[in-house]
């Protein structure tokens, strides 16, 4: 019997990819390519924000995977960020919002073609994030055997008119965490659409991480706290450079800031405060294996990849407890502490680090937890269930 067909719609896809739901995209499809006849279906974009085509159309194949790419018809919106203002905090109607969606880009009429022509010849499709065209607009076209991993979290756009229908036509709905099938369950009613907490597989480093290497590397003396991710408002990089700024004011002889990532937004420059941009996989970990702590900021997150990455080699973390996926994460898995003031950051990054036994527990404790839910051995089946499931073309909800 020949493989299932799977396909996967993500908005972006590709060894530079940043992004937590691209890069659970990837891991996740690269692994099914063991048991299924995968392809990705994307678009040309590199840039999240742009949407500018860099990758050339047509197919290509990625570690094992076919990559269907297709051309970016329009990107961002100039006039996205006023208009998207106004469409949240004022009475609007639904064409308002699909406009909304229009502007935000990215616009990939040739992928909505693609899934109305080719869509019912897949057995299962697999679309990741609800924000973006091609999930919003692409789902409906294939509703029967559609599967939708929502990468949801309590953000302005989640109450927009337009992903109540969405979030209504899936066969099958996975989850990075409770936390968040908690909140869509809660904000759509759909309790009767199945759903599956699959988490995610934490791929470690290729070698042994090297602390002294990436200091000597970037140049880096003393200790410091780390920040991985996009460096952006969405993700509280503001409030942590004030957090930060603060906290020195009060303990000048304290940590550096380093922080990993292409900047979205202006930075201070000082020099305890190091951004060293998009770096390689191995300087991500050997940064990792210098760092004291991780700091977590974003007030929205449906997982934090980067936190499982810093238990995975025993470094705590400090996180914004005022996102309950980080909060839960936190607890689930005792391996740091979180805030959600400035008093709060205050005192507990200054236990952290006047307390060695303390981070090295909790590190310990995060990395036990790591290796007892993140593995491919609890992973793999839960979607391969799913998939299967789908592809029986059972009842449509």
């Amino acid at each position: 019997m020949p493989p299932l067909e799977v396909a996967f719609v993500v908005q972006r896809y590709g060894a530079e990819v940043t992004g937590g739901a691209e890069q659970h995209c990837r891991s996740i499809a690269r692994r099914l390519a063991e048991h299924y006849e995968i392809t990705v279906l994307t678009t040309c974009a590199l840039d999240h924000l742009t949407w500018e085509n860099h990758f050339p159309p047509g197919t290509s194949s990625l570690e094992g995977v076919q990559v269907l790419r297709f051309a970016v018809k329009e990107g961002r919106a100039p006039d996205f960020g006023a208009f998207a203002g106004r469409v949240y905090s004022e009475t609007h109607s639904r064409a308002d919002e699909l406009t909304w969606l229009e502007k935000q880009g990215p616009n990939c009429p040739g992928l909505l073609d693609h899934l109305r022509r080719r869509g019912p010849s897949y057995d299962a499709v697999i679309f990741y994030t609800y924000l973006y065209g091609p999930t919003a607009l692409g789902l409906p076209l294939v509703a029967d055997r559609a599967v939708l991993v929502p990468t949801a979290h309590d953000e302005p756009p989640i109450h927009l008119g337009i992903f109540r229908e969405l979030f209504s036509q899936p066969r099958h709905l996975l989850f990075l965490t409770a936390t968040e099938e908690k909140l869509v369950r809660r904000l759509f009613n759909n309790g009767h659409i199945p759903g599956t907490v699959v988490g995610t597989v934490l791929e470690g480093p290729a070698k042994q991480p090297d602390a002294k290497r990436f200091r000597e590397r970037y140049e880096i003396d003393g200790e410091f706290i780390l920040y991985m991710g996009r460096i952006e408002i969405w993700k509280g990089c503001p409030e942590l450079l004030e957090f930060f700024c603060r906290y020195k004011s009060a303990f000048p002889q304290g940590p550096s800031l380093v922080l990993l990532g292409r900047a979205d937004m202006p930075l201070p420059e000082r020099p305890d405060i190091r951004a060293l941009g998009f770096v390689p996989e191995e300087d991500k970990w050997d940064a990792l294996a210098a760092a004291s702590v991780l700091v977590a900021p974003s007030p929205y997150e449906s997982l934090c990849i980067a936190l499982l990455e810093a238990w995975d080699r025993g470094v705590p973390v400090l996180a914004n407890g005022r996102c309950d996926v980080l909060a839960d994460q936190c607890l689930a898995g005792n391996g740091g502490l979180f805030y959600t003031n400035y008093a709060e950051f205050e005192a507990c990054l200054e236990l952290l680090l006047a307390r060695p036994v303390l981070r090295e527990t909790l590190g310990r404790q995060g990395r036990r937890y790591v290796q007892a839910n993140y593995g491919w051995e609890s992973v793999v089946p839960k979607w391969k269930g799913v998939i299967e499931s789908v592809s029986s073309k059972g009842p449509v909800w």
